[in-house]
Order: structure tokens, then C-alpha cells, then sequence
């Protein structure tokens, strides 16, 4: 889908996330947004100036599911997101890591409730996963690393915002 995206925006963020893979099946972490479950990386977070993204990552990462790996860097997304003020158009960069793990590894994953894993027929199909999201889940799972850029209408719907438009970077 090629779309004019605007790029004019009032405020600039910059997050990371790791999508941790295994068996051709994606960690995903389930949150109550608006009644709805939505599912996203288990680890994410926004980066602040001058913070070393992979080592805020790889702390995440320990908290969150009991292992500590170095990910690998794949593509970066940028997102601009049509938010409510006081926020505006909000552009968001964010470098996407990838830690794929084998069944060994996968054992030791703490266990928790709000995580699954999904595969890439699910993703598909999912009623849990925002429009945006499916488009980046599903070229990690099938190793289509290409930067994307996304345009997001997010007023006032963070569980079901509307994708606008998006593109390839490469």
C-alpha cells in the first residue's frame, strides 16, 4: 500500500521493542485497553536521551521473562500517530530488535499469565492485535525485515486506531 504520509508533527518519541521468536511462533504480551485485549511485544519501551537502547532492552528483557540475550537489530519503524491533545500528530521511532531462541531457551521463560505465544496463521486472524501491529508482526514472523512507515489515527482509540497508510523504506 503506498499513502502520502504527512510527516508534520508537534511531538517527536523514540521507543524500541524486541519480538522474541521462537519456532516460528511470537511472544506477545495481553493488556486490557477500552474492553478490548490487545496483544504487543513483551518488551518495549521508550528510549531517553543518551540511553543505550540494547542494554535498556536487555534489562527489560530480564525483568520481564527471566532471560538476558542480546538481540539483533532488524529494521526500524516510524510511526505517525494522530493522537488527542495535549499530544498532536506525534511522530515515533522505533528500532525493532528480534531475539530468536530455541526450545531449550523457551523452557526457561518466566511463566506469566498476561504473555502467549502466537503463530503466523494467528496473527493473522487475531482479534487481538491492532491493524498496525499485524502488518509488523507478521513480516517479522515470516523475516521480511524492511523498515515501514506507518500512518496511525489513534484519536481517542488506542485499542482500535485506524491505519491510514503505511509504506516500505527498503
Amino acid at each position: 500500500m503506498q499513502a502520502k504520509i504527512s510527516t508534520k508533527f508537534d511531538t517527536a518519541k523514540e521507543s524500541a521493542a524486541v519480538f522474541v521468536v521462537s519456532e516460528g511462533r511470537i511472544l506477545l504480551q495481553r493488556y486490557k485497553f477500552e474492553g478490548i485485549w490487545c496483544c504487543e511485544p513483551v518488551i518495549g519501551k521508550f528510549i531517553e536521551a543518551g540511553e543505550d537502547p540494547i542494554k535498556a532492552l536487555v534489562k527489560l528483557e530480564e525483568e520481564q521473562i527471566g532471560i538476558s540475550l542480546p538481540p539483533t537489530y532488524i529494521c526500524t519503524v516510524v510511526s505517525y500517530i494522530n493522537k488527542p491533545n495535549p499530544d498532536g500528530r506525534v511522530r515515533l521511532t522505533s528500532p525493532i530488535y528480534l531475539l530468536e531462541i530455541d526450545a531449550s531457551t523457551k523452557a526457561q521463560i518466566k511463566e506469566n499469565k498476561q504473555q502467549r505465544w502466537m503463530d503466523v496463521a494467528e496473527v493473522d486472524e487475531s482479534k487481538e492485535i491492532r491493524v498496525d501491529d499485524k502488518l509488523i508482526f507478521t513480516r517479522i514472523l515470516e523475516g521480511n525485515y524492511k523498515d515501514l512507515t506507518l500512518d496511525v489515527d489513534q484519536m481517542g482509540k488506542w485499542a482500535r486506531p485506524t491505519l491510514l497508510g503505511w509504506k516500505e523504506e527498503k
